[in-house]
């Protein structure tokens, strides 16, 4: 947007005395002081553009409850921001922001406020003022350790403290009982990691969604199983091998994230987990999957990839309500005849696996997707993998199917369904060309007759082949046949 095109903006706003501005991915590098004249604005979208500062007049937006002035490039905040008196909504992240002004603290209406993506070290230490603050995002800063004033949020049901810089979580916030939204995941990369979690996190009574992923946890406290209202529980990549037997008592729980442990079972008493939808535990060293998950047959997505699966139960027919189900990366050679039961899967994620044969996945009525060749297979390919036809070369757009399809077949099955014409003969060699529009450029081959054995080879070699013998020797690596020693 243009000096000029804002300008026209801002003044059709003030003559509309509007309420709400949005200048979001406008390009904008300043505003004009004029913007402060729009006292009428409550809402003001600064999202998105290339802001190093804003007017020192900002403060006259008096009406304001809505301020987002992230994805910007700002350094600070306006240290009387606390002036903007009804602000409820403040969203500065993805800034480069160091410091906090303290006045921040005296925005007694704020409800919420996102710190999150900036350099901010500390927080100020009047932060239990924000007295009607009920969410806070601070991740993605360099900040390490909590203000002891923030316990006095009693409104506070939303904390994100994702990648904070510490070694051990904050003892102070299994004071903070009335949260019923905690993230704390940590980060191995950048060293942000926690090595325990306290037992006091059974506190935290009201909690409905935690998610404590990528620290470097081996076990979890027993306690956990006293979070009656959790419904949401995410401890992924961790390092745990068992899990603590009282998770099973979670009674209202509907999604747990397990994946990328170190895991080989699961406890018995999962089977008391009926209220499960979404279970993930992939990337674990499980290679079975215990009965007792049959028992949750509330279940509509159950993720299984990157472990050492070799078969999947008979009894997964019991799992209904199935609706998406990830295998990648398993051993698994052939699917039960019991996943026709599944009626209403409609995602299939099988790649990495051993499979030949798809015929049974036909039966699925509304089955759309599947995945596997790391493309979407479309349904005339859920077969056998053998009885796939050369011919749908001609007709299949998907550059990425074709591949597979040519992978799959073969070049000898290919060059006997559609024709291949020869065009040079050397000794045992045969180039080969196909003349049907079947790959993104034309498909050269060499046939061989190995003279021992007398079995047929057939290779692909670069189009710009123009002899048998050339052929022969770009596969050699550039050794011509004559200059291979005699074995015997």
């Amino acid at each position: 947007m243009t000096k000029e095109e804002l300008a026209a903006v801002i003044e059709k706003a003030k003559k509309d005395r509007s309420t709400s501005l949005d200048l979001s991915s406008s390009s904008l590098t300043e505003l004009p002081d004029s913007i402060c004249q729009l006292t009428y604005l409550t809402r003001l979208n600064l999202r998105n553009n290339e802001l190093t500062s804003l007017p020192k007049n900002i403060i006259n937006l008096k009406k304001l409850a809505r301020l987002d002035i992230s994805h910007n490039s700002l350094a600070n905040i306006p240290a009387n921001i606390d002036l903007l008196i009804n602000l409820k909504y403040l969203v500065v992240s993805w800034n480069e922001i160091q410091i906090l002004p303290n006045n921040i603290c005296k925005l007694l209406n704020l409800q919420r406020l996102d710190l999150s993506k900036n350099y901010i070290k500390i927080l100020p230490q009047n932060m239990g003022d924000l007295i009607s603050l009920k969410e806070l995002d601070i991740c993605c800063n360099q900040i390490s350790n909590l203000p002891n004033s923030i316990v006095n949020l009693n409104k506070l049901v939303s904390l994100n403290m994702g990648d904070f810089e510490a070694s051990d979580c904050p003892g102070i916030i299994f004071q903070m009982t009335s949260l019923t939204f905690l993230i704390m995941w940590g980060s191995q990369h950048y060293g942000n990691q926690f090595t325990q979690l306290s037992e006091s996190i059974s506190n935290l009574v009201n909690l409905r969604y935690l998610s404590i992923c990528g620290h470097d946890f081996k076990k979890i406290p027993e306690s956990i199983g006293n979070l009656s209202n959790l419904l949401y529980l995410y401890l992924g990549e961790n390092a745990l091998d068992t899990l603590p037997e009282r998770i099973c008592n979670l009674p209202n729980l509907k999604t747990l994230g397990i994946g990328i442990n170190q895991l080989t079972n699961l406890p018995d008493n999962l089977v008391k987990m009926t209220t499960l939808t979404r279970l993930n535990i992939s990337g674990n060293q499980i290679d079975h999957l215990p009965d007792s998950i049959v028992h949750l047959t509330n279940l509509i997505e159950l993720n299984l990839e990157s472990n050492s699966l070799t078969q999947l139960p008979t009894w997964i027919e019991r799992l209904t309500k199935i609706t998406k189900l990830k295998l990648e990366d398993n051993q698994i050679d052939e699917l039960p005849d019991s996943i026709k039961y599944l009626t209403k899967l409609t995602e299939l994620e099988l790649d990495g696996n051993l499979f030949t044969d798809l015929s049974i996945l036909k039966s699925l009525p509304v089955l759309k997707t599947v995945r596997l060749f790391n493309t979407k297979l479309p349904r005339r390919y859920w077969m056998k993998f053998s009885d796939w036809n050369p011919e749908w070369l001609l007709d299949e757009e998907n550059a990425e199917i074709r591949k597979t399809l040519i992978e799959q077949v073969g070049y000898e099955k290919i060059c006997d369904k559609l024709g291949a014409i020869e065009i040079d003969t050397w000794r045992e060699y045969h180039l080969l060309k196909i003349n049907a529009d079947v790959d993104l450029e034309p498909i050269f081959l060499l046939k061989m007759t190995c003279p021992s054995t007398q079995h047929i080879h057939v290779l692909r070699v670069p189009p710009t082949m123009t002899s048998a013998e050339d052929a022969i020797v770009w596969i050699n690596h550039g050794i011509h046949p004559d200059n291979f020693a005699i074995q015997t």
